[in-house]
């Protein structure tokens, strides 16, 4: 029994110590937060126009074997279609699965949620990249500041076009980068010992029925159980929901005087004010966070019954995955993995293509002219994944594809962005906005280790420490957009949001100034302390700020509430499902409500007897019911309109409003 004890211990120490295990541990507590807190963040201004995108593209796969159908009427709105497509299918195949499990969740939340499952597939590319160029601690201290960015994860719910764009270029990058050492002479070797030990590895199969037989009874028995127990409830939920519904409503038509009447007036004290529906929703939002908390108690139970019974298969199966299982695999499924991601990566958005120009450099420098078929190999297998993923591209390829790009280089939206106080129009922004933005909108620490960091990578390309070509390839992922933006100035909007894809090589910058810092500070617990309070102003605002997080601004402009109408904040109006909530909770029976702004919002998330459908200013003297009105504080709007009725609730954070309700009749 001891022996079987200190095999376990020295199997955990393993893994622990494995390079990726500090990335599978972030990601497993990005994924249960992100569960919880998923379905507090609102819908944003344009995301029903990405929805109907993705619905439209995967419609348009018919027109292949109905050549009779009109292919433009499955292109999404006319905006849209000059964007690849191969994000929005993916969530919506994703949301469509779901919602054929249980159709109560918002959609919005399920397309959230996709949004944010990608950004963790990012996390791991960065981690991925990350360990090229710094110790395993420096990656872990790189990949912490990444995931606590307010910025970042508040973007990584309600951003579904520009998060996937950054996901899928670390992807490229991560991948191509991977095959190109696959390429390498100094491979062949590593290749053919890990095809050996692939081939020689024991029958799983049969040691997880030697690991049953051997394991306790109650073992067994309570794995039975609690397994037999989850998908009971799984399976029950939609029973137990209509009891929900049934007993609410008794109580709601109960009398005051009996004992279930008497008890819900006590709870509800406003009952003959708010209609019947919101009672249940609420029940329902109830009874889907005790079912999420039992079912995530129940899932940890089986997996420490699992490790408990199938020891010693699972350290099998863990030695063959974390000893490299896919690094061993040969250099044209590599190959083949980074086209497909580059693909991807050119059917989300068309600077995409700017990370396959990474990478082909890189593959031409350090191969030469033996990279030439595999380059083409790569741009081929790339091109096809494009043009399968992109419906907009199928009847005209190339004319379209360069269409594309000049939309995207010159996008057609002339509206005011508000910059140090001053309105700019869209296309004629000073040059310094970029910068500025990113200064402010990243936590201190990471534009301080960011320019050390630079240092450092110069210092090494100049000492020849490392491969110069490597280091370059990170300076001018972040450098080269980052100048031509300057130099250029092109149409911009939404703050920095459409070149959040040369955000990651900053915090790689910053893990070499991390890294060094680990080389003199050899006390682990003193580095600990160290990142801990590198961390604490992205971990402080990210509670403070949820889930609006998106708005971060750092102290150097003095916090949000010192950006409050000098920059933008809300631009994408997400408060306003906040908004619609407290409407739910507190507006009579049958109130008018007027939306300045995106009604379609207000109309995802309001009761059914609310006004649902357009309600116009003109209509309010008309109204014979309570007449309120939901007003982002973007352009000043609540201050501008009706502003002498009175504001009944606000959707605040640090002191800056985000949208109020007020009541007008």
């Amino acid at each position: 029994m001891q022996t079987g004890f200190n095999r376990a211990i020295i199997s955990v120490k393993k893994i622990i110590s494995h390079r990726y295990f500090p990335v599978l541990v972030i990601l497993a507590i990005n994924l249960c937060i992100g569960i919880f807190v998923v379905d507090r963040y609102g819908e944003s201004w344009d995301e029903a126009n990405n929805k109907l995108y993705g619905e439209q593209s995967l419609e348009a796969y018919s027109w292949w074997v109905n050549k009779d159908i009109e292919l433009s009427d499955y292109l999404g709105p006319t905006n849209q279609r000059y964007r690849g497509a191969a994000f929005p299918m993916l969530a919506n195949l994703f949301v469509s699965g779901i919602k054929s499990i249980n159709t109560d969740w918002f959609s919005s939340d399920l397309w959230h949620f996709a949004s944010f499952l990608c950004y963790q597939l990012g996390v791991f590319f960065f981690y991925m990249i990350c360990l090229r160029y710094l110790n395993t601690w420096a990656a872990f201290g790189s990949t912490l500041l990444l995931v606590t960015q307010p910025l970042l994860w508040g973007h990584a719910f309600i951003n579904s076009k520009d998060i996937p764009l950054m996901v899928f270029f670390l992807g490229s990058v991560a991948l191509g980068l991977k095959m190109v050492d696959s390429f390498l002479p100094s491979q062949t070797q590593n290749l053919a010992v890990g095809k050996e030990r692939i081939v020689g590895k024991e029958n799983l199969r049969r040691l997880l029925m030697q690991d049953w037989g051997s394991a306790k009874s109650r073992s067994r028995k309570a794995l039975v159980f609690f397994t037999g127990l989850q998908i009971a409830i799984l399976l029950t939920s939609r029973f137990i929901q209509g009891l929900i519904v049934i007993s609410i409503t008794n109580a709601y038509y109960a009398g005051p005087s009996s004992f279930l009447g008497s008890v819900f007036y006590r709870l509800a004290s406003n009952k003959d004010s708010v209609p019947l529906e919101a009672y249940i929703n609420k029940g329902m939002f109830l009874h889907g966070r005790i079912a999420a908390v039992v079912i995530i108690i129940l899932f940890i139970l089986i997996l420490i019954l699992c490790y408990r019974i199938f020891r010693n298969s699972l350290v099998e199966i863990g030695q063959i995955i974390l000893s490299g299982y896919l690094a061993y695999f040969s250099k044209w499924y590599c190959l083949l993995a980074a086209a497909v991601m580059l693909g991807l990566s050119v059917s989300t958005r068309v600077g995409g293509v700017l990370a396959g120009a990474l990478i082909a450099v890189y593959f031409l420098v350090k191969v030469k002219k033996k990279s030439i078929i595999a380059l083409i190999a790569y741009a081929s297998i790339s091109i096809f994944v494009t043009y399968i993923t992109w419906p907009f591209l199928w009847q005209n390829p190339i004319g379209n594809f360069i269409e594309s790009l000049i939309v995207s280089s010159d996008f057609g939206w002339t509206g005011n962005v508000l910059f140090q106080g001053v309105q700019y129009k869209s296309y004629d922004l000073p040059a310094s906005y970029l910068p500025v933005l990113l200064i402010l909108q990243l936590t201190e620490p990471v534009i301080f280790l960011f320019w050390i960091g630079v240092i450092l990578a110069i210092v090494k390309m100049l000492n020849r420490k490392r491969n110069w070509e490597e280091i370059f390839i990170i300076l001018a992922w972040f450098f080269i957009p980052f100048l031509l933006v300057i130099i250029f100035k092109p149409l911009m909007y939404d703050n920095f949001r459409h070149w959040l894809f040369i955000v990651p090589p900053i915090f790689i910058l910053a893990g070499f100034a991390l890294d060094e810092l680990s080389k003199c500070i050899k006390p682990r617990f003193v580095n600990l302390a160290i990142l801990i309070v590198l961390i604490s102003p992205g971990l402080y605002w990210g509670v403070k700020l949820h889930p609006y997080q998106y708005i971060y601004y750092n102290n150097f402009v003095g916090g949000v509430g010192g950006a409050n109408r000098r920059y933008e904040l809300d631009f994408w109006v997400t408060s306003y499902r906040e908004a619609t909530m407290y409407l739910n909770d507190e507006a009579p029976l049958n109130s008018q409500v007027l939306v300045i702004g995106p009604r379609r919002i207000f109309r995802s998330y309001a009761r059914e007897d609310l006004d649902r459908e357009w309600f116009r200013a003109e209509q309010i003297e008309e109204s014979t019911y309570p007449v309120y009105v939901i007003i982002s504080t973007r352009r000043n709007d609540d201050l501008i309109q009706f502003p002498d009725s009175e504001v009944v609730y606000r959707v605040t954070r640090d002191g800056a409003d985000l949208a109020v309700v007020k009541q007008i009749k």
